[in-house]
This record gives C-alpha cells, sequence and structure tokens, in this order.
C-alpha cells in the first residue's frame, strides 16, 4: 500500500471513529433526556447531526446504542471510583 494510500486509510478510520462518538455523545444525551422507550432514533440522528441511515452504518438499533451509552459510563464510573479509592489511605474515607 502506498504511503499515500496508508495515511488515507488512518484519516478515514479516525474520521469514523469521531462520528462514532459523536454518535454516542448525543445518544447519551437523548436517553439521559427521553428516557430508552421514548428517545427515537430520529432524536439521537437529530443531536448528532448526522442522517438516520447514517446511524445504522455504524449501530444495529437503538438497543445496540444503549448498551455501548451503559457501557461507557460503567467504564467512566469504575476509572473515577478506581481513582478515588485508590488515592485514599483510609478505607473508610475511600468509600
Amino acid at each position: 500500500m502506498a504511503r499515500t494510500d496508508l495515511s488515507t486509510s488512518r484519516r478515514k478510520e479516525r474520521e469514523r471513529e469521531a462520528h462514532r462518538r459523536a454518535i454516542l455523545n448525543a445518544a447519551e444525551k437523548v436517553l439521559i433526556l427521553r428516557g430508552y422507550h421514548k428517545a427515537t432514533v430520529e432524536q439521537i440522528a437529530q443531536a448528532a447531526d448526522f442522517s438516520v441511515g447514517t446511524l445504522y452504518n455504524f449501530f444495529k438499533n437503538k438497543e445496540e446504542m444503549y448498551i455501548e451509552v451503559l457501557e461507557k459510563i460503567s467504564e467512566e464510573f469504575r476509572g473515577d471510583f478506581d481513582r478515588t479509592v485508590k488515592g485514599e489511605n483510609d478505607a473508610v474515607m475511600a468509600l
């Protein structure tokens, strides 16, 4: 693969990942505001500033977005918890 092709490929992959993050951030906001059952893929697409079809290029359905949002929140919580607990010498204060 030529050097130009490789850099173009990397750029496209970075753009794709940025779009995916933007969609997940929008999904998180819409799901928090409306709840899973009232939130629609159309609302998430509008919040992300993408077409509905673009969302389906990244995710199979709303449930898949929801699961990834929950995983992201869970990872953030675990990271915050670990930093807090590991930074505290007193076990009672850590909790």
